[in-house]
């Protein structure tokens, strides 16, 4: 069982202040590392029977059975692209079913991380092992995220670029009229942007990301009055 914040850990070779009938040193922050043969071993939710996953053409797939389902509420899909911060994508709710599977619709680049957080009534929670996926494309850049969104005075977007990239960013309102237009050049690797929207009114818009091998469209709702 992994905690929120304060871990016990055993490593290969290292006892970790552990002696016989006594607890190891705690770690703050310590992140599961991932391996066919991790240094140090974090045990999964006993509850938890399975959790993998695998790629589609849409996205990925995610399965989990449980071995038992007493006291739990809840299930969080979470989604990491460095292996240190997790998003939760979706939330399904406990019913006693111990078969689960969940579509991640974003097709993303490169290494993606996922874990299951367990959440049950009494607040506990216990974590899933890592599952690794990895996904390789022609596209040079990658739109990874979209947020917020209804949005009201900016959009921040969030890029994986293969390799240094020219591109050029649109805004197009219902009527198919460009409003923004503007360039960027991303270096290779993660990267944020923010757009301001403020002048917009509200609506539902179209935001355009055009470059070599890309080009994506995705739909965003402004909220508010300029």
């Amino acid at each position: 069982m992994i905690a929120n914040t304060d871990l016990v850990i055993a490593c290969r070779g290292s006892s970790n202040g552990a002696t016989s009938g006594a607890s190891g040193a705690s770690q703050t922050g310590y992140v599961a590392p991932i391996g066919t043969s991790p240094v140090c071993a974090v045990l999964a939710s006993s509850a938890l029977s399975s959790f993998t996953g695998t790629l589609v053409s849409g996205g990925a797939m995610l399965y989990w059975k449980m071995n038992s389902t007493a006291g739990i509420a809840s299930y969080n899909i979470q989604r990491s692209i460095d292996r240190i911060s997790y998003q939760t994508i979706g939330t399904e709710i406990s019913n006693n079913e111990t078969s689960w599977n969940y579509a991640d619709h974003q097709k993303l680049e490169g290494s993606v991380y996922y874990r299951l957080e367990i959440v049950y009534a009494d607040g506990k929670t216990e974590y899933s092992a890592i599952v690794v996926l990895t996904r390789y494309t022609d596209e040079t850049l990658q739109l990874t995220n979209l947020q917020p969104n209804p949005a009201t005075d900016q959009l921040v977007l969030s890029f994986y670029a293969k390799s240094q990239s020219l591109t050029e960013i649109m805004i197009y309102n219902a009527y198919g009229q460009r409003l923004i237009s503007n360039p960027y050049t991303f270096n290779s690797g993660y990267s944020k942007i923010t757009l301001g929207i403020n002048n917009l009114a509200s609506g539902i818009y179209f935001l355009l990301i055009k470059g070599k091998n890309t080009q994506v469209v995705k739909r965003f709702i402004k909220i508010g009055q300029p």
